[in-house]
């Protein structure tokens, strides 16, 4: 036990201290940076348009020209429709806006000098139905009160009904659960195709080195093994304690915002939690605890780290596969028959079943025999994954993943012979 966690603590003092760690940490951050930069850059691009107001009735371009707007600036020397279309083709401005009619019976009219106007019409659209609400308000003789209570929209609750027997539970916060799952399928993947590579290659360059033979000279093949799986998933503990931390101390901070504030007046902090955590945690916990199993096992049948990169290719394919089914089956349609039967598939059902879990849709009893069924299929890979690593950890081949497997299992028949 003690050579164990000398070998654990070993892999994971190399590993929390080399760059890779550090820019695995620093990358979510450093793509919402460059998300954020982004975004930004697309808000300045619209709010350099430039757009002229032409309208029948001059109490409408009146108030567009009293009204400020961070999509686009209004050219207030032009006044009618052929000095716009003049302008437009000179491009000293991108659009015209023709409001036409008066009073409630108006139209618009938006003319670009290109196709990308979308988020600009939905701006004038916007404005234009509010002035014609106003007015028409105005001529009914409606207070503010009354004009607010007309445009305030009708509250919509949703409520999952789930039956156990006769006792009927119900549930609100199925948003929440999807923005859960989506959470732990994102994850899932990230942590699968970061730490697969790692874990591989921490099992192939010692044997690459050679170095392998002495190191078991002292220690058994099986404890090495294990002792190398539990730093490299130690080192993703550590990864998601960061995250933990710095999550709480962003939630402590954004919590004051006014918005935030609003987003979470309706949600209890329970029913956040829950939906957040609960099953998702336990899927997440040991889906990455299978995949971690299956890259230590396929590191070790590759005698090279250049390898690497191919013996791990069936771990990203079905991580790619089964994130592709939750996210684009089991979000939209969670009563696929697809989605069904991935659920209760190991390694799969990390990432198709909290949609289901999130939509309602499967019993309490069938996500724990999803459960079972992930872990006893993680128990199994790790048993037969050491099994295999103590028969081919010394095997040095050539010819590929499979052949050294076929030597593995030659070797492995005739130890148990023996």
């Amino acid at each position: 036990m003690n050579k164990l966690w000398i070998v654990a603590a070993e892999t994971y003092k190399r590993n929390v201290k080399s760059v890779a760690f550090l820019v695995m940490i620093l990358m979510p951050f450093i793509m919402l940076a460059i998300g954020g930069v982004f975004g930004y850059l697309m808000t300045q691009s619209s709010n350099d348009k430039t757009v002229a107001i032409i309208a029948e009735d001059s109490a409408y371009r009146t108030a567009f020209m009293n009204q400020k707007s961070e999509s686009y600036t209004i050219n207030k020397k032009i006044t009618t429709e052929n000095q716009a279309k003049k302008a437009l083709k000179q491009e000293k401005i991108d659009s015209y806006f023709v409001i036409k009619g008066q009073d409630a019976t108006v139209e618009g009219l938006l003319y670009s000098s290109s196709n990308d106007q979308a988020s600009l019409q939905a701006d004038l659209t916007q404005k234009l139905t509010a002035m014609k609400t106003s007015i028409v308000a105005e001529q009914l003789n409606l207070s503010q009160e009354q004009l607010r209570a007309l445009n305030e929209p009708a509250k919509v609750t949703s409520t999952t009904l789930k039956f156990d027997g006769d006792k009927e539970n119900k549930s609100s916060n199925q948003g929440l659960m999807m923005i859960g799952a989506l959470a732990a399928s994102f994850l899932i993947f990230l942590f699968i195709v970061n730490y697969s590579s790692i874990i591989g290659q921490e099992i192939a360059s010692e044997k690459g080195t050679r170095i392998m033979e002495i190191i078991l000279s002292s220690i058994k093949a099986t404890t090495h093994f294990y002792g190398k799986l539990i730093g490299i998933l130690l080192v993703c503990l550590t990864q998601i304690v960061i995250y933990g931390v710095l999550g709480i101390v962003a939630y402590q901070n954004v919590k004051k915002i006014e918005i935030v504030q609003q987003l979470l007046s309706n949600v209890k902090l329970h029913d956040l939690v829950t939906a957040i955590f609960g099953y998702n945690l336990l899927f997440f916990v040991l889906g990455v605890l299978a995949f971690a199993v299956l890259s230590a096992f396929l590191g070790s049948l590759v005698s090279r780290t250049e390898d690497v990169a191919k013996s791990i290719q069936p771990i990203v394919f079905i991580a790619i596969a089964g994130f592709y089914i939750g996210i684009f089956v089991g979000q939209n349609n969670p009563e696929s028959i697809i989605v069904k039967i991935t659920s209760f598939i190991p390694l799969l059902s990390s990432f198709v079943m909290p949609f289901r879990i999130a939509s309602g849709t499967v019993a309490t009893p069938e996500i724990w025999i999803s459960l079972l069924l992930l872990a006893v299929a993680s128990v199994a890979l790790t048993i037969i994954s050491a099994n295999f690593y103590r028969s081919n950890v010394l095997i040095y081949s050539d010819g590929g993943t499979w052949k050294a497997l076929k030597k593995s299992m030659v070797l492995m028949k005739n130890e148990k012979r023996s």
